[in-house]
Parts: C-alpha cells; structure tokens; sequence
C-alpha cells in the first residue's frame, strides 16, 4: 500500500487526436481524478497535449446554424469519430458568416485550454484562412472571437485542425463553432463538417472498469505521454491486490479517433510481492522452564495468510488473525530450558523478509526454601540488635528472612544457610515470634517458620522461664522441642551438649550444630527433636588437645514443641595433671 505508479508512453508515429487506455487489473484501488483521493490519475506529456473531449459531434441537439448555412444536419455518412458529424449544409457565400455552432447552456471557462483540436471536412476545396474557429459570450455566436484555420481543406479529405489560442479571452464562453472569414465564390453551396471537438491540456478519464482513458490532442512521434496512478492532495497512493504475483496493465492505443484501440506488443506488469513484516508486541513475554506449549500472540504489521513465526530461529505452526496480528504455536521443549530467545516473523517471497526480534524469556523457577534451625534461638528482652543465622534448604541470593512478618536485611551465605539483622526494637517485648525465609517467583515461596523466644532477664545464669510453643513441624513432622545454651569457655575450645532421662544410667551425646568457642569465649549450642519428659543436660568443653572441663548440668522439664534458652552458662578450663 501506499505506493504511486508511473507509466510512460512513447510515440511511435504522430497521434494527432489519438487514446491511450490503460486497464487496471482487479483488486487495486480504482483509478480517479479526485484530488486528494487514493488513485488519484493524471497524464501530462511533455511537447504532447493530453486533451478533454469538449464535444463529440455525435448529436445534433444545441447545434444551431448560422447566417452563412442554409440549414444543419446530423450526417452519420461522412464523420470522422463516433457515428456522426454536424454538416452545415449549402454553404452561403459572404464575409463574416457564422456557420454551424454549438449553443452551451451556462457559460464555461476555457482559460486554462490554450489549443483546441477538431476534424473538418468539406465537399469542395477551401483556401487556407478562408475559415476560422470562432467562440463567443453570447449564446448566438455573436460578437465572436476568431482563431483563423491557415490550413487548406483538401476536398472530401478529413483535415485535422489544432489551433493555439493565443491570448484571446475565453473565460465566458456561451457558444463556439466555424465562422467564414472570406466569401469565396469557389465554396459557395459547399457542404462542411466538424467532428471531435477537443481542447487541451486535459485530464484522463474513467469509463469504468479501472480503465484510464488519456485523449491525445497531439502527440509526436517519439513524444511520450507519462500517466501517473496513486497519491494526490497529500493521501496515500493505491493498495495492491492481497494476492502476491504479476499484475498486467493491460494498454490499447490508436493512432487518431477515426483507428480502433488495439493493445501495445507488450503491457506493462507490476509484481506484487509480501511486504516485510515488523514485530512490535508478543504476549506472554515470559514463562517458567518446564511449562507446557502455549499460543504465543505477536502483534505488529504487514503480516500475510503465509506469514510464519519463528522461535529461536525455529518455524513454528502460524495462524493468521489480521494484518496486525498472528499467533503461534510454541512447543514445551522450546522453553525446556532457562534463557532468552528471539521471536520473529518472516514473510516468504516475492518480496517479504524478516522482521527485527523481540525477546522471549524462560525463566528459571525458584525453590520453595525450607528451615531447620536458626541460631540463637531466644535472647533477653531489651538485648542489642543481632544477625541471626537461618539454617535449611533450597536458599537463594534474593530470599529474605522475615521476623515475625517483616522483612529484614538478609545475607545470602549458601544454599543452607542466610544470616538476618535483628533489630533492637524487635526484642522490646518477651514472647515468640515466627522466623520464616520467603523466596520470589516464579517458584519460590515462603518457609515454614521456626519460633524465636525473647525471654525475660534471668539475672545470672539458669534456666530462663519456659514459653510452651506449637511451631509447625517440617514437612508435616511432629512439632519441635529444642534447647539453646549460651555461655562462655576458653576460645578455640569445643563445647558438647549431653542429656539424659532421670532414670537413665548415664548421658547419652548429642549433635549440635555448632559448638565452637568464639575468639570472645562466647558460644551457642541447640539440641532438639526430643519428646516431652524431665531430662538432665550436661555441657562440658574439650580443649584442642583433647582435654576435657568438668560438667555443668541442668535440670529441665521439657515440654512438648517448647523452645527453652538456658544462658549465663560458664565453663570452667580444661587442665591436666602430672606426676612431677
């Protein structure tokens, strides 16, 4: 769409009076002589004229004679073009005698014409400037402007005439016609005819059927004549057919009015290719990896029936909605995988191309993290501000721990394990509060939560007051018991935690997770997933060599999904004995 198509003519031989016509083949816009209209068609000829058919001489109505005809007639014997011509018959001898002429209803404007062309006939010889081409304000030929015909008529010989109209006044004209400039005894009783009246420059025309019709007033040979079919006034030019392929512009021409148009050895053809199409919008724009095939939307223009989309370069099954939009079919091993890829349409040939990409994201889906401790696990009321170490699973560089609800500032060690600033202001109040880790989509998810217990001041070491707790056991699990201990010991050494029934003969080890001594001498221990019942813990430092501390021991009721903290622990330094 929005093209203007130029043909060019050229003559072969003089074409005085002749036609071109050009059909324009079924689908394309119609050609017109509307400015500012698509189609819009005009013909212009350099050293040629293209003209406007000003009367065809086929009817007698509004032909009057004049004062040097004896009567008028409609002769369909002797005519040039058509079916007929206008005989002024028994010429009158006299100077200054109007003969045949036309009588026009309202006035009209000749200024822009400065030839007019018109056939003569007559039934005896005529001397050059014995006639001339008159036309007039009145309606009677009266008062008449004159163009003289310095052309011989040749007896019975039909002569073309094309006369310039120099700078007579022709913005009125109520009637034209032939007008006997001299009395000539040798004309005297002589029969004259005119036919196919034209004057130019004009304009094509449009019998119908998307054919231009461009009269020649005169065309020379090797003259061209030079049609342009398309855009006008600023609007866009002709659409072509939606069918790609060749296209003839079939073009008759003739020599004069009196020949039959006949078509040229070779019409001129227009290729209708595809146009290159261009990707403006796709939806989705994204999916997880490992989702199931979907209907990709893409939005844009210039899209065909035979338009195709491409996935990373790969052709996949095309619908097609609109000019503006297609979809496709994306399979699921196409977005098997984490990555980005480029979405584009082709539109095959004549013509056609491929459009810039747009970007299609698979995207990777986050785990669901998941707890199994975080340390410490309580802390006095009014304590400082902390980071509190999350242990677990599926942790990621975007996962955020939230006490008690909201977020605060996480640092991502590894996949187990993330570290959150604690903030004064959430240890102000005793109570229990919810450590969860939420992860982002896709995937993702939030935690189950672990129970952080700020407690009372104890005022020295000892077991704390007890919170009783219901946390959420880890994937369905019975709920957790869990006991914190924290204290001092000498730096570097390791501190293990045992337990034992009160009825039992003796401590049984337990894990934890850590229990190293800090370069400070502070260290934090947990033991859990105990039932509920009395038990006796134990915790008892080893040195680097192996030397062990004695054992500082607590009794506790443990109750079921509790979380206890026992602080102020202090453990005495290993020491050894010798013989010296």
């Amino acid at each position: 769409a929005g093209n203007t198509f130029n043909f060019t003519f050229t003559a072969a031989e003089t074409m005085d009076s002749g036609e071109i016509t050009v059909a324009v083949p079924s689908g394309w816009t119609a050609p017109q002589g509307v400015s500012g209209t698509a189609g819009y068609t005009t013909a212009t000829s350099t050293g040629g004229m293209v003209a406007d058919v000003i009367n065809t001489a086929n009817s007698i109505t509004n032909w009057q004679k004049g004062n040097g005809c004896g009567s008028i007639a409609l002769s369909a014997t002797v005519y040039q073009e058509g079916g007929a011509s206008v005989e002024c018959v028994n010429l009158a001898q006299g100077n200054n005698k109007s003969l045949q002429y036309y009588r026009l209803s309202s006035a009209i404007n000749w200024t822009a014409y400065t030839n007019v062309g018109f056939w003569i006939n007559s039934s005896v010889y005529i001397k050059s400037g014995d006639l001339s081409l008159a036309f007039s304000t009145a309606n009677n030929l009266g008062i008449p402007q004159l163009v003289n015909i310095n052309t011989a008529i040749t007896t019975s010989t039909w002569t073309y005439i094309n006369l310039g109209l120099g700078s007579a006044t022709r913005s009125s004209i109520l009637s034209y016609g032939l007008w006997e400039v001299v009395g000539d005894p040798a004309i005297n009783h002589a029969n004259i005819y005119i036919d196919d009246i034209l004057a130019g420059p004009g304009s094509p025309t449009f019998p119908g059927g998307g054919v231009i019709d461009a009269r020649i007033l005169q065309l020379a040979n090797t003259q061209t004549l030079n049609i342009s079919y398309g855009a006008g006034g600023g609007i866009s030019g002709v659409t072509a057919p939606a069918m790609t392929g060749v296209y003839a512009f079939t073009t008759q021409s003739r020599s004069s009015d009196a020949g039959t148009l006949t078509a040229i050895a070779s019409s001129p053809t227009i290729t209708v290719g595809n146009p290159v199409p261009a990707v403006t919008v796709i939806s989705p724009t994204s999916t997880m990896a490992g989702s199931s095939g979907f209907v990709l939307t893409v939005n844009g223009s210039n899209f065909t029936s035979s338009s195709t989309v491409y996935f990373n370069g790969n052709s996949r099954t095309t619908a097609f909605s609109s000019s503006t939009q297609i979809t496709a079919q994306i399979l699921a091993s196409d977005i098997a995988s984490v990555g980005s890829f480029p979405i584009a349409v082709s539109n095959p040939l004549p013509g056609g191309g491929t459009s810039t990409a747009q970007t299609f994201t698979v995207l990777s889906v986050n785990p669901a993290p998941t707890i199994t401790s975080i340390s410490p696990a309580s802390i006095t009321v009014d304590s400082s501000g902390f980071a509190l170490t999350v242990n677990g699973s599926n942790f990621i560089s975007s996962s955020t721990v939230q006490f008690n609800g909201s977020d605060r500032a996480t640092t991502f060690i590894n996949s187990n394990q993330v570290q959150a600033a604690i903030l004064a202001g959430d240890l102000t109040a005793t109570g229990t509060f919810p450590i969860t880790v939420t992860s982002p989509s896709p995937g993702g998810g939030i935690s189950n939560s672990e129970i952080f217990t700020v407690s009372a001041a104890s005022g020295g070491g000892g077991t704390p007051p007890v919170s009783s707790v219901s946390p959420t056991g880890l994937n369905g699990a019975p709920p957790i018991s869990s006991v914190l201990f924290e204290g001092q010991a000498y730096p570097g050494s390791s501190v293990s935690a045992l337990r034992r029934f009160p009825t039992s003969p003796g401590y049984e080890g337990a894990s934890v997770l850590s229990s190293k001594v800090n370069s400070d001498g502070t260290f934090s221990a947990s033991l859990y997933y105990f039932p509920e019942a009395d038990y006796l813990f134990a915790l008892q430092a080893a040195d680097k060599d192996g030397r062990k501390s004695r054992i500082v021991a607590f009794s506790q009721f443990v109750k079921g999904g509790s979380a206890l903290a026992i602080k102020g622990i202090f453990i005495p330094p290993t020491i050894s004995l010798s013989d010296n």
